[in-house]
């Protein structure tokens, strides 16, 4: 692993606190389409098909731990947007190579293997930094003031992810994931992304970027440096691809749970081998699912969960903090 090029403080909570198991959290494991019932078009994905709901979409990098259904199949008890066919509103095809830059090279060119821990990563306030990747597109699109003002208040309580996504939601009508891509270029971010997601890989470490922001958002950073998947709440696309402005699913801290437990049971990985990366208390219910948690420059809240506290400006710091079972030695 690259050797610190900065300053890091490390202090460590909650020294001696149980890791919680698998079992311990079985009802995450349920299907998360809480929404209710969707409005036009279907939810956009990279390469403009609908997505069935509930999917959790892995790189080729890794197999599963039992045999999974294809990747057009819903979960059991899911459907699709419609119930029925791909939209022919969102026919067109977009390649999954992203304009950011390459991701990093995949764990390994042979056969798929079982990964052996999972990191999850959140983007605001943790791989964004200094503005939530929301508010710097936002500003971009013109309705910057308005999303600071929704962003205070859920920041102190007074407001839910789901209402703050659904107010939001109408100013993104009529554009295009291409659009936000090409905004999310210039989003300031925490140097060494593409270093410590490199050296996860070479451990055979499963990497999610899990995010309360808008999906197609984390999918313009999670393309760009190689992340195994990626979440978000997502939003119906109409003609042409175009987004709608209509939430299509919401996405929640129990929904970054949820996601986490998902790829859990799909690889066989306990829940005491996953790390959550984040610093708000959107991580915090998070935190405390996982096995092993690390507030990145981390708000006081996020800190006090959190099994190690790290306050640095280059990711792979956090890869000292990790403990050793999650960075096993390279085959």
């Amino acid at each position: 692993m690259p050797a610190s090029r900065h300053s890091t403080a490390i202090a460590r909570l909650g020294e001696g606190r149980a890791a919680p198991e698998f079992e311990a959290i079985t009802e995450f494991l349920v299907d998360t389409t809480r929404a209710g019932p969707r409005t036009g078009g279907g939810r956009c994905r990279a390469d403009g098909r609908r997505e069935k709901s509930g999917e959790i979409r892995v790189r080729p990098r890794f197999a599963p731990f039992t045999p999974a259904a294809p990747t057009d199949t819903p979960p059991p008890g899911a459907a699709g947007c419609d119930g029925s066919q791909r939209s022919k509103d969102c026919a067109q095809v977009w390649e999954r190579k992203s304009a950011l830059g390459a991701p990093t090279e995949p764990m390994t060119q042979s056969p798929r293997r079982i990964p052996r821990a999972i990191v999850s990563f959140d983007l605001d306030g943790t791989l964004v930094r200094g503005i939530s990747s929301g508010q710097f597109v936002a500003d971009r699109l013109g309705h910057g003031d308005i999303l600071r003002a929704l962003e205070l208040q859920y920041d102190t309580g007074l407001m839910s992810a789901q209402a703050v996504a659904a107010t939001e939601a109408p100013y993104f009508s009529g554009r295009s994931r291409e659009n936000i891509t090409s905004i999310m270029r210039d989003v300031p971010l925490i140097e060494g992304i593409r270093e410590t997601l490199q050296e996860l890989h070479r451990r055979s470490v499963f990497t999610v970027l899990n995010t309360l922001a808008w999906r197609f958002m984390a999918s313009a950073v999670g393309d760009r440096f190689g992340f195994d998947e990626w979440t978000g709440a997502r939003m119906n696309c109409g003609p042409g691809g175009l987004l709608t402005g209509a939430v299509a699913r919401h996405f929640d801290e129990r929904d970054k749970v949820r996601a986490v437990a998902r790829l859990a049971h799909r690889f066989g990985v306990p829940m005491s081998r996953i790390a959550a990366v984040g610093d708000a208390r959107s991580d915090i219910p998070l935190f405390r699912a996982v096995g092993f948690s690390i507030a990145l420059n981390g708000s006081a809240q996020a800190r006090a969960a959190a099994s190690v506290a790290v306050a640095t400006p280059w990711l792979p710091d956090i890869l000292r903090a990790l403990p050793p079972h999650f960075l096993p030695a390279e085959d």
